[in-house]
């Protein structure tokens, strides 16, 4: 009996086989992706420092958006602002009491992600004196916190991390299709979803604006805002999402909010007036 106790299940050699080829496979797609990720990031700051070396008038959008910076306006006041935070506490209360908190830093460390782009958004405001380079946002927001970043924004970002946190298969390692990583797969679809939301609901209302041509309507402009406007974003959710440390999950999105916030501070209204 002791024996046969000992004998290892019909199939379990040939799962665990499975399930070593699937984490090969996927350490081999994620090297790929990261690869093609960063060589196309290089590229990117390369482009970005040539446009701040020429000397232009800022654009029509991007002076709108200037204009309504942080200007309190209780003629833009509306109470879907009111709905949007009670929903913010709502879902965030939620995680709270069940104690999934690798979904509560996980949605805070998104939010701190998009704080961070929109910061050195700003700054590349200011030294090309000509644009922002994601996106302007003139219009009839509520409050305009940056250029490209205002209250509504702000409070969406707080929860569409949760969306994808919450559908996260708990087994991390499991791939789709036996070598797509789940974690990169749904980063994929997320920043996919968001993309298409920008492209075709929000620039044509003219809420998203750009004046650069990286993100003109065609295949490489739509990769573009996919791949380095919203894919990150997810990704480093899920990253902190799955930490084992406590500590360090909480750590992440406290020193990313911490230095945003700073950031905004000392580069804004109460420091040097950049952004």
């Amino acid at each position: 009996r002791k024996r046969e106790r000992m004998k290892p299940r019909a199939g379990a050699t040939k799962s665990a086989a499975v399930g070593g080829k699937r984490n090969r496979w996927g350490t081999a797609t994620w090297a790929v992706f990261l690869c093609a990720y960063f060589a196309g990031a290089a590229a990117m700051v390369s482009q970005i420092i040539k446009e701040c070396a020429i000397e232009r008038t800022p654009s029509v959008r991007a002076a709108a958006a200037m204009q309504a910076l942080r200007v309190v306006d209780p003629a833009k006041f509306n109470y879907v602002l009111v709905f949007m935070v009670a929903v913010i506490f709502a879902l965030y209360g939620v995680a709270v009491q069940q104690k999934k908190w690798g979904i509560v830093w996980g949605g805070l460390t998104f939010l701190a992600t998009d704080l961070f782009n929109e910061m050195w958004n700003a700054l590349f405001f200011h030294y090309s004196n000509y644009s922002t380079c994601w996106v302007g946002t003139p219009g009839n927001s509520m409050f305009q916190i940056l250029i490209g970043w205002n209250v509504e924004i702000c409070c969406t970002f707080a929860v569409t991390g949760l969306a994808m946190l919450l559908l996260l298969p708990e087994d991390r390692n499991y791939c789709f299709f036996g070598f797509i990583p789940n974690r990169l797969l749904l980063s994929w679809v997320f920043a996919a979803l968001a993309t298409s939301i920008e492209l075709f609901v929000l620039h044509p209302f003219g809420a998203l604006t750009w004046d650069f041509p990286w993100w003109n309507y065609n295949v490489l402009g739509g990769t573009m805002i996919w791949l380095y406007g919203y894919l990150h974003f997810f990704m480093l959710a899920a990253f902190v999402h799955d930490l084992k440390s406590r500590a360090l999950q909480f750590a992440i999105p406290f020193v990313m909010l911490a230095g945003g916030i700073a950031a905004f501070c000392y580069f804004g209204p109460l420091g040097l007036h950049w952004v």
